[in-house]
Parts: structure tokens; sequence; C-alpha cells
């Protein structure tokens, strides 16, 4: 939930609560550069692309600190 409303405030939407996995979560954007995954790469921070789409799958071993990570980089990117 958290990622959600943090991608929301970027301008990004997500499927609603009861529809998504427990393990990964889709962020939708029709900003994406066709770069992003290079440009995060950079950070070195890593997502898959689903079109116009990044799955983010947050694990045990992501901190707060990652989300942030994460979060400032989308924010420079779009």
């Amino acid at each position: 939930s958290e990622i959600a409303g943090r991608a929301a405030g970027l301008g990004m939407t997500s499927v609603a609560l009861p529809n998504r996995a427990p393990h990964m979560i889709g962020l939708k954007s029709e900003r994406l550069p066709d770069d992003i995954l290079a440009q995060l790469a950079a950070e070195k921070i890593y997502v898959s692309r689903r079109g116009k789409s990044l799955r983010v799958s947050p694990h045990v071993y992501n901190s707060a600190q990652d989300l942030t990570r994460l979060f400032d980089a989308l924010g420079a990117i779009l």
C-alpha cells in the first residue's frame, strides 16, 4: 500500500489492493520514457517493464531506504 500511495503522488496508478499479488505491484504511467530501465539501473534500481507499467517486486531484503531511492529516482525521471 505504501508503494501504491507513493506512486500516486507521482501520477502513477496501480491495481486496487484486493486485486494485487502480495509480492509485486504494477505501477502504470503514460509518461514512462523508453530508457527508464537504463536510467533506474544506473542508480542500481532494478524493476521490470510491462508496456506502460513498471513491475516492482519488493522483497524482505528491501528496506524503507530502498523505497525512498526508488521514488526519488522515479520523481527525477518522470
